[in-house]
């Protein structure tokens, strides 16, 4: 179950803020997620606008409940770091996790509309998001290299012939960019017509 406010206000006539929270109930989590915005009418064409919030995603089903089996292109290594054969085609099982907690984020997104005339629009946004516990994989290559003599390093008579890996939750990721959106309308015999440029640009992952 969840519940969601929302409240605006003008501030003045160029100013506008906003307001809102989310609260959900969950069986093995409560969150709490706020939103703040405002939009600012700088001049008859141009309007600054900018927002704070936080955000959650649970695990998903697969992740807290699910075990897979896949084959991987793997390399042994010995203990000493150095390599144990070439490629071969290993057993992988992918474990389940039931202790996984949701991912959280904190995000941040600042940007500006420009109407140069009727035609015109041009929008530019810049964005941060820092992740928090995100949900990834274990390499089963990497714990090979780590602890070629693990538990999860499966052998026969020495032989690699499986790996053990599980979800966790990693520490965190930093991301942040640009979104940039051109638009140019005009008539035609034939009705009107609009070009448009949208690109973005990942400035940090």
């Amino acid at each position: 179950s969840a519940i969601f406010v929302e409240t605006s206000t003008d501030v003045n006539e160029k100013l506008q803020l906003k307001g809102a929270v989310r609260y959900e109930s969950l069986e093995n989590d409560n969150p709490i997620n706020p939103k703040i915005s405002a939009r600012y009418q700088a001049s008859d064409n141009l309007v600054l606008r900018g927002s704070l919030s936080t955000s959650f995603r649970e695990p998903s089903l697969v992740q807290l409940n699910s075990d897979l089996v896949s084959l991987q292109g793997l390399q042994d290594f010995n203990a000493d770091g150095t390599t144990n054969g070439g490629t071969a085609f290993i057993r992988v099982a992918v474990a389940s996790n039931a202790d996984l907690v949701p991912e959280e984020s904190d995000n941040m997104n600042f940007g500006a509309i420009w109407t140069p005339n009727d035609q015109t629009s041009v929008t530019l946004d810049y964005w941060t998001v820092d992740y928090k516990n995100v949900v990834t994989l274990e390499s089963a290559q990497g714990k090979i290299i780590a602890n070629p003599d693990s538990t999860d390093i499966i052998r026969t008579n020495g032989t690699l012939v499986g790996v053990t890996t599980s979800y966790f939750n990693a520490a965190s990721i930093d991301a942040s960019g640009f979104d940039l959106e051109a638009t140019y309308s005009f008539d035609t015999p034939l009705g009107q017509a609009s070009i448009g440029l949208n690109t973005a640009r990942m400035l940090e992952y």
